[in-house]
């Protein structure tokens, strides 16, 4: 961890486990022994219980009597729950910036989509992670270069949450390849400043990554209520019944 950065230790450690969770190195149901973690680390065991505690306020591990603490084990009602959040945040997001972004925000995204996108980037899920992620922010107008608002504070924090749940789908390849034309057509709009279009294909790609997610751990599922709402909002309600 750098003596130059400006957060906190506990800060520090908790966006490290995060990071962990997110590319799959903590594996969901594994128990975290923090002994090894604080050497892992190299801090010592009273932060590091400090930032496990917070971890499990926000949903990222839990608390067993026996085992004590795990990373928090994946379920199709939690997929459902995010995949609403996703769908009534980010796409709005995705609108706004598309109308009001810079020019140096455009030149960042036609570097994120002309340099970094390429059709080998399956080989390597972590660094699809990275570049699917640093993709999205600067989509949602999120990244570290824009001024922070409620709403992309929001967004970041629930696109974080869903990472976990993403990091099994960054090892396909073809939904790698598919994401990344699809980060392309939704570029072309953004770039164009077309709100409208970047809203609607934002969310077919969101919801498309949600079903993934979905039937991949309960291929029977039969998704309803806000889920069906917000899809319905966005003429897709025919595309979450849709199995892959």
């Amino acid at each position: 961890m750098s003596s130059l950065d400006t957060r906190t230790l506990v800060d520090r450690i908790a966006d490290a486990l995060r990071l962990e969770v997110m590319t799959g190195q903590l594996e969901p149901g594994s128990r975290v022994r923090q002994e090894d973690v604080a050497s892992r680390l190299g801090v010592s065991r009273t932060p590091l219980r400090e930032a496990l505690r917070r971890l499990q306020a926000e949903g990222w591990f839990e608390s067993h009597a026996r085992q004590g603490i795990v990373v928090a084990g994946v379920s199709v009602e939690e997929v459902a729950a995010l995949g609403t959040a996703r769908l009534a945040l980010e796409p709005v997001a995705a609108r706004i910036a598309a109308a009001t972004h810079s020019e140096e925000a455009a030149n960042r995204l036609r570097t994120l989509v002309l340099e970094r996108h390429s059709k080998d980037v399956y080989l390597h899920p972590t660094d699809f992670q990275q570049l699917n992620t640093d993709y999205h922010l600067e989509i949602y107008g999120a990244g570290p270069e824009w001024p922070a608002t409620e709403l992309t504070k929001l967004t970041v924090s629930v696109w974080e949450k869903f990472s976990r749940y993403r990091f099994s789908y960054g090892r396909d390849e073809q939904h790698v390849l598919l994401s990344s034309e699809e980060h392309q057509d939704i570029a072309r709009l953004w770039l164009a400043r077309d709100a409208e279009g970047t809203e609607k294909a934002m969310a077919g790609h969101i919801l498309s990554s949600i079903t993934n997610q979905i039937y991949s751990i309960a291929p029977d599922y039969e998704p309803t209520g806000p889920l069906r709402a917000i899809c319905e909002r966005y003429g897709l309600a025919d595309q979450l019944t849709r199995r892959p």
